[in-house]
Parts: C-alpha cells; sequence; structure tokens
C-alpha cells in the first residue's frame, strides 16, 4: 500500500478502525475512544499539544461518517453523537463532498519567493538585476525580497546561479487548477463551490489532512449487513491496487459482504464503440476536434469555468453511465455500490443518481484490513469474471482512452493527451478553441495525473498499477 504522507496515514486508520468497530458491533459505544487510542498520553503530537491533536481527529471522523465539520450541532457532541445518526438514516446526505476542517488548518503563509541561507552575495546580482519590478535589494551581502512589491514571477528563482531563492506555495491552492480556494481572515483555506470542479487535488497535497471528503463509507456497511442483495461495481483503475489476480480480487469483494461484483469496464467496451463513431461523425461535419474524458472533474471544468469548450466535448456516456444503467435495468431491487478512486467518479456516481453509494478504494482497503480478508486465501476458480476486452481497462491510465477509441477511428486518428490538469493545461485547452488549425483532432483530458490510477482515493502506485491492468489478459 503506497503511502505519501502521515496524514494518508491517519485517515487511512481512522477508516479501519471505524470498520472494526461497526464489524464488531460497537461503533457508537466506542468511537468515542479512538482519539484516547490514536494519540495517548505521553505520545508526541503534531500539533501545539496532543489535546489538539485529539480534537482534530473526533473532526476528520464526522466526514468518515458522512457529515461536513460545518455541519456541526454543538462543540460539545462527540463523534458517537454522529455515529446514531449515521446508523439510522435511510440514505446518504446528498450534498458537497469536500469541505475544510478549519481547526487542523495551519493557516499555511501566502505564497511568496524567498531568499535562504545559501545566497552568496554575488557581484553578478542577477536577482536584482532581472525583477522586473526592482523589488530586489542587496542588504549586508545578502539578498532581500521586498514581498509588498513582488508580483511572484519567479524571473528571480530562475536566474539564481546558487539556487538560494525557494517558492514557498500553499499546498492546496498552488494544485487546484482553477483557482478554487482562498483564504478567509484568519489564513484559513476556503472552498469556492461555484467554481471547484471536485478533482481532490486539494485534498491529496494538504499537509495537514484539513481538507476531507463525505463518505458512504456507513451506508454501504450497513447495506451488506442488511439482507438486501449488494452489487459492487469496480472501476478500472481498482484491477491494478492489490497485489493479487483480478478473481482473487473479486472474491476478496464478496468476503466482505458483497453478494456481486461487476466491472465498470464492461461498459467502457460501449463508450469505446460509440466515441469512435461520434468522433468520425464530428469530424465529417467538419469540426476541429473532439475533447473527451470519463472525469466527471473534466465536465465540471467545462461547465463552470471554461464553457468555450462545451461545443467539443463528447457526448458519449461514460462507462459508468452504461454499467449502471445496465444493471438497473436488469437489477431493480438490488443496492449498487460504485468502488472509486477519487471524488470526481463519486460526484458522477451521485449527482446523477447512477448508484445508490460510492465507496472509495482506499475505504475498501481499510475494509479488508478490518476484515482480516487475505488474498492469498481467495481460491482464483471459485469465482470467476467476465471476459472483458483488455481494452476497456485501459480507460484507468493516461492514453488509454485514445488507445482504445483510436482502433476504431482509423489512421486520421490524431489523438493529443493531457496527463493531468494544471492551470497552464487550462489555459492551453481555451486557446484551442480559438485556433484555426490545430495538428490532432481528439483530446484525451486526464485530470490526474497518470490518470484514475492516481486518483485521491488510490492506494497503489500510479506505475505500478498501471503496469499490473497492462498485464492483465
Amino acid at each position: 500500500m503506497t503511502v505519501r504522507n502521515n496524514a494518508m496515514i491517519t485517515r487511512r486508520e481512522l477508516i479501519r478502525r471505524i470498520c472494526t468497530l461497526f464489524k464488531n458491533n460497537q461503533l457508537v459505544e466506542q468511537i468515542d475512544r479512538i482519539q484516547l487510542h490514536m494519540r495517548p498520553k505521553d505520545s508526541n503530537s503534531f500539533r501545539c499539544c496532543i489535546y489538539k491533536d485529539r480534537a482534530i481527529i473526533n473532526y476528520k471522523i464526522m466526514p468518515i461518517l458522512g457529515y461536513r465539520v460545518d455541519e456541526e450541532c454543538d462543540e460539545l457532541d462527540p463523534p458517537s453523537f454522529y455515529a446514531k445518526m449515521a446508523m439510522v438514516r435511510d440514505k446518504p446526505i446528498p450534498d458537497r463532498l469536500i469541505s475544510v476542517i478549519g481547526e487542523a488548518c495551519s493557516s499555511c503563509p501566502s505564497e511568496s519567493y524567498q531568499v535562504t541561507n545559501l545566497c552568496q552575495g554575488c557581484e553578478g546580482q542577477f536577482c536584482m538585476m532581472n525583477c522586473p519590478k526592482n523589488c530586489i535589494e542587496m542588504v549586508n551581502g545578502h539578498a532581500i525580497i521586498d514581498q509588498e512589491k513582488c508580483v511572484l514571477c519567479g524571473r528571480c528563482q530562475s536566474v539564481c546561479p546558487f539556487h538560494a531563492i525557494v517558492h514557498m506555495g500553499i499546498p492546496c491552492s498552488e494544485n487546484c487548477p482553477v483557482d478554487a480556494i482562498t483564504k478567509d481572515t484568519m489564513g484559513k483555506a476556503v472552498i469556492n463551490h461555484e467554481i471547484c470542479i471536485r478533482c481532490g487535488k486539494c485534498l491529496d497535497h494538504c499537509p495537514y489532512g484539513a481538507i476531507t471528503e463525505r463518505s458512504h463509507l456507513i451506508d454501504v456497511l450497513k447495506a451488506l449487513r442488511s439482507e438486501e442483495t449488494v452489487v459492487a461495481l469496480i472501476a478500472p483503475a481498482l484491477a491494478g491496487q492489490f497485489k493479487c489476480t483480478l478473481s482473487q480480487l473479486t472474491a476478496a469483494i464478496q468476503q466482505v459482504g458483497f453478494d456481486q461484483v461487476i466491472e465498470v469496464a464492461e461498459g467502457a467496451e460501449e463508450t469505446i464503440r460509440l466515441e469512435g463513431k461520434e468522433w468520425e461523425h464530428k469530424m465529417a461535419a467538419g469540426q476541429k476536434f473532439l475533447t473527451s474524458s470519463c472525469c466527471a472533474s473534466y465536465q465540471q471544468l467545462v461547465a463552470r469555468v471554461c464553457p468555450s469548450l462545451g461545443e467539443f466535448v463528447s457526448d458519449t456516456p461514460s462507462p459508468l453511465s452504461l454499467t449502471a444503467g445496465m444493471l438497473k435495468s436488469s437489477q431493480n431491487n438490488s443496492k449498487l455500490v460504485f468502488i472509486s478512486p477519487c471524488i470526481a467518479k463519486k460526484l458522477e456516481s451521485q449527482s446523477h443518481q447512477l448508484t445508490d453509494f460510492t465507496l472509495t478504494i482506499e475505504e475498501l482497503g481499510a475494509m479488508f484490513a478490518a476484515y482480516g480478508v487475505e488474498f492469498n486465501t481467495a481460491i482464483d476458480n471459485e469465482v470467476q469474471t467476465k471476459q472483458v476486452d483488455k481494452s476497456a481497462r485501459c480507460f484507468a491510465y493516461s492514453g488509454g482512452v485514445s488507445q482504445a477509441v483510436g482502433r476504431k477511428a482509423g489512421d486520421e486518428f490524431k489523438p493529443h493527451i493531457i496527463n493531468g490538469l494544471n492551470r497552464k493545461e487550462v489555459k492551453w485547452l481555451q486557446n484551442q478553441t480559438k485556433a484555426i488549425k490545430t495538428d490532432f483532432n481528439f483530446i484525451e483530458v486526464m485530470v490526474c495525473e497518470g490518470g484514475c490510477v492516481n486518483g485521491c482515493d488510490v492506494i497503489a502506485n500510479p506505475l505500478a498499477a498501471t503496469n499490473q491492468i497492462r498485464n492483465i489478459s
């Protein structure tokens, strides 16, 4: 299991502990003690004191139970209060998926360029000579930047021969491709939900775990315990997340209580066919290019930030939409649970009511740990997955959609791949709508670098996951 930072370890431990308490019928009775087990007396704290660490753990429990921190009823209400509500609610709360725990946000300093002790006070004074705003001066043989005059162009950093100038960014906001994060009067991060595209990059990069997503975990666990038939729809990215065969993974998912497992890649086969036809039709009609992405974050980007791209966006339904549609028509009484690599796919599933619940890959991993599932004990030939064309699983990684559609489209198909959406790529996309001529006619947009295998809720190294998916026959 790949771990990129300690805040991620905390989140996964919380999910695992909550799954274990649910399994042992102790969720309401014991959840208030999680903070004590994770931050016992005399242990090291990450913040000013162990008591603030404990308070923040309680706040991090809330979204796992399905509640945002700003929905807090009373500061004195313990996690058990929200656990009780989660246990009796009929369905997840259909509201904003992402929010900030203000108490956990460290109010990172504003973006700036800073001169470090590596500065040699050289005669060349490259930084001073190249600053367009004359905001750098030499004081006692050391360069000083006037932050009030600085326009953050970064020229001083690029010309310094000693690499003495560093860029001090704000992790959440500098990784947001649409500038949706600002600061309040206290310096805390604030998400502008009117332009947020739910890509999850801020959640993935916050060093304090202050940005969280609303979970359906308790709702899924309750459904698995009920007498209802519960079907897991697994994203193509899931096939690369655990070191086991696909049939072993399917068996493991059934071991935690799912009655049936369906690959979303089944719908991807139809998406490939339809997208190939759409591309041919649009090119014959004289359209410059077609943009395609199965990521709901890209759809949000077009709707909220780049409406000029709208006419170039593919109308072909996503694999999740097609697969869920087929299942709903054939299994009306089943509960559908999509196992997702990110917030964006959870948004797609929830906003279009494709499935009843969404479980993240990270949450599924925690369930395996809590329920003691061992892949080497899962028997391959007990559970067989439906034969799916290999190209349908390529949707999980960058270049896979272009590769699959290109096979259907023919020699005139000329793809351009955006491998990870950022502000530079957003601007590039907007410029293409004005271009008279392009040297491509299909743009594949992967919001996460590497594709869905690098979503904010995955647990495996993206390169290793991609290789594992490619090796599935």
